[in-house]
């Protein structure tokens, strides 16, 4: 017979402002979450942010976002993000992909 652990996610957040997240035991106190399973999205900070800039600026030029004025209509402005960021953070993930069991 396996026995199986009934573990609890502990939210932390470090001194950068970061948040983590940390599969505990029930019996273990939060200060002690940091010494568990992490359970954490891939750092987001080792992306090339660089590269998405250029892409976003560029998009935003073609789009002919260029006032306040112009980004007034959110969808437009929401769709521009989202197809410069959404597919390279998907990407990053997959690149990065952490199975934890």
């Amino acid at each position: 017979m396996v026995a199986t652990l009934n573990l609890r996610r502990v939210i932390t957040t470090d001194e950068e402002g970061f948040k983590h997240a940390y599969h505990v035991p029930p019996d273990v106190p939060d200060e002690k979450a940091e010494e568990y399973f992490p359970y954490d999205p891939p750092d987001l900070r080792q992306m090339d942010w660089d590269e998405m800039i250029k892409k976003l600026h560029n998009l935003l030029l073609d789009r002919g976002f260029f006032t306040y004025q112009d980004i007034q209509s959110m969808d437009g402005l929401n769709n521009a993000v989202g197809a410069i960021i959404t597919p390279e953070i998907v990407s990053y993930y997959k690149t990065q992909e952490v199975h934890y069991e």
